[in-house]
C-alpha cells in the first residue's frame, strides 16, 4: 500500500499568511515604502517574484524604474533643516541630474578639514563613512586636497532644491525669501564660510577681534537680508564691499563690540578643526 506522506513548513505556512493578507502587504509596500527585497526577509521567502505575484493578485500597483531606484536609499538620508540652510549658506550645494527634465537632487559639500566632512555627513546621513570622498580641486589655478561628502538623491530635498535654484534664476542659487536664520543655522554657515581676524593684527595686537562672511556669491539685496536677520539676535553688522573680493564684491562684517556676543549665540565649536576661528578678544 502506497502511503502519501506530506510535510508541513511553518515557515513557509508564515509567509503564505502574510503574503495573502493585503492589509500587511499593502503596509509595508505601499505606506512604509519598503523594497521587494526587504519585504522578502520580513515574509521569509527567497524570490522578489514571489512578491510581485501576490502584489499584481491584489492589485496593488507596482513601483516604476525611478521609484524603485530611491527605494533603501532615502531612508539613509537624514533630513536636518539647520545643518541644510546653513552650509547653504556656505559652501554646500544640491544639484540635479538634469535641471529641467524630473528627477530627485543629491546634496554635496567640499571641505579641506576631514573631521567637518564627517561631522556633516554624521548628520545628514546614516552611513557617513561610505559619502566621503578624497578628492583634489582645483583653485585660481592652484590644487587642494580634501573631502567631498555626497548624500544619495533624495526626494526630500526636492522643496530645498526649488527655493535655493530657482528656474526664474537659472537654477543658481540665491537666498530663499522665507529663510529664517537660527543660531545653530549661523554655526554652520560661521563655519562653512566664516573668518575672524584681529583688528590690529598689524600692529601685533589681539585686542579687538572682527568676524565675517564671505558672503560674496550672494547680491547686495541677499546680503542685506540676511544681516538684518544678524541683527535680530542684538549683533552689530554691516555690509561692506572689500578691495579684490570676488563676486559681487559685499561681504557681511561684524564689529569688534558684537563678535563676543556672537559667539555666545553659536556656542562651543564642536569641531577641533574649526576652533581657530573661535578668537577670543584680549581686551
Amino acid at each position: 500500500m502506497l502511503h502519501l506522506v506530506i510535510f508541513t513548513c511553518k515557515g513557509c505556512n508564515m509567509a503564505n499568511l502574510l503574503l495573502d493578507d493585503y492589509s500587511w502587504l499593502k503596509e509595508k509596500y505601499v505606506n512604509e515604502g519598503l523594497s521587494l527585497r526587504k519585504i522578502c526577509e520580513l515574509a521569509g521567502v527567497s524570490h522578489a517574484n514571489t512578491i510581485k505575484r501576490k502584489l499584481n493578485r491584489f492589485g496593488i500597483k507596482l513601483r516604476g524604474p525611478r521609484e524603485s531606484h530611491m527605494v533603501g536609499k532615502e531612508e539613509c538620508f537624514i533630513l536636518d533643516c539647520e545643518v541644510l540652510n546653513g552650509t547653504l549658506l556656505g559652501d554646500g550645494c544640491i544639484c540635479k541630474q538634469s535641471k529641467t527634465k524630473e528627477s530627485s537632487p543629491r546634496y554635496s559639500k567640499y571641505s579641506s578639514k576631514e573631521d567637518y566632512s564627517f561631522h556633516v555627513a554624521s548628520l545628514l546621513h546614516k552611513t557617513p563613512e561610505k559619502r566621503i570622498f578624497p578628492v583634489t580641486k582645483k583653485i585660481d589655478n592652484d590644487f587642494f586636497e580634501g573631502y567631498s561628502f555626497r548624500t544619495n538623491t533624495s526626494n526630500l530635498l526636492i522643496p530645498f532644491y526649488d527655493k535655493w535654484y530657482p528656474e526664474s534664476n537659472n537654477y543658481k542659487k540665491i537666498i530663499p525669501n522665507d529663510l529664517i536664520l537660527t543660531p545653530r543655522m549661523i554655526l554652520y554657515w560661521f563655519m562653512d564660510d566664516g573668518f575672524s581676524i584681529y583688528k590690529d593684527k598689524y600692529l601685533g595686537s589681539q585686542n579687538h577681534v572682527i568676524g565675517a562672511f564671505c558672503s560674496e556669491s550672494f547680491t547686495k539685496n541677499e546680503n542685506e537680508f540676511l544681516c538684518s536677520q544678524l541683527k535680530n539676535f542684538g549683533l552689530s553688522a554691516s555690509v561692506r564691499p572689500g578691495v579684490g573680493i570676488k563676486g559681487t564684491g559685499y561681504r557681511i562684517f561684524l564689529n569688534q563690540h558684537t563678535f563676543s556676543s556672537f559667539l555666545k549665540l553659536i556656542g562651543p565649536c564642536p569641531i577641533k578643526s574649526m576652533e581657530y576661528k573661535w578668537k577670543e578678544s584680549a581686551a
